[in-house]
């Protein structure tokens, strides 16, 4: 099934890593500007700061919203 990591034909997905074999084994990789799987943002870079809107877990940050990817892909709520 595609959208897990790992392809309908077996091939690694963009913006996922599979260290492992069989179910579960793979996983979105925060912080390399590709959103994926539950992640909620990612603005790439290596995603370190807080405070930036989007959290070292790819988790948008209380105060913030976020839409699409890359560093200009959050901002802050006004009101």
């Amino acid at each position: 099934i595609d959208g897990d990591g790992c392809s309908a034909t077996c091939a690694i997905e963009t913006g996922w890593a599979c260290p492992g074999v069989g179910p579960g084994s793979c996983a979105p990789v925060c912080g390399d500007g590709i959103k994926a799987g539950a992640e909620q943002c990612d603005q790439g870079g290596g995603n370190v700061l807080p405070g930036d809107g989007c959290s070292a877990a790819c988790a948008v940050e209380v105060g913030w919203s976020c839409v699409g990817v890359g560093p200009a892909s959050c901002g802050a709520i006004c009101g």
